[in-house]
């Protein structure tokens, strides 16, 4: 798991740099978009309404800079503030700070998070696609 070094992956800083380019938005106005739409699921205590990114974090996310993996909150502020669904950028986080790769079921109601993903071959990878196809008909 990467900390207190840059990130080996990009998947989130790349994800973020595309759809803010997509969408035609800056730093700034990101930062004010990243409000959680489900602050319930925020643990107790730690109830949080307000925009969860601030452009300074933004801005080390983009550089490779941010060293802490966002929080489930972030995310989903993250996603709200980037109109993508959560999944979306939960992947590329889990790209980004644990170096796997996620792969889906062909209806993608099942997911499975693969290590060293990128070392299988196409043959291996067909073969994970199938075990969790297996698990989804089951």
């Amino acid at each position: 798991m990467t900390t207190d070094r840059e990130a080996a992956r990009t998947d989130l800083t790349d994800l973020t740099r595309e759809r803010m380019t997509e969408l035609g938005i800056s730093v700034r106005t990101l930062a004010a978009r990243t409000i959680d739409p489900h602050p319930e699921l925020q643990p107790k205590g730690e109830s949080r309404t307000g925009p969860l990114w601030t452009r300074a974090t933004l801005q080390n996310l983009l550089s490779g800079t941010k060293a802490k993996a966002p929080t489930p909150a972030e995310l989903r502020a993250l996603a709200a503030g980037l109109e993508l669904p959560m999944r979306a950028v939960q992947d590329a986080a889990i790209g980004q700070w644990f170096e796997r790769d996620v792969f889906y079921t062909s209806d993608a109601t099942v997911r499975t998070i693969v290590h060293h993903a990128e070392e299988l071959s196409e043959e291996d990878r067909r073969k994970v696609l199938e075990i969790i196809e297996e698990f989804r008909n089951r």
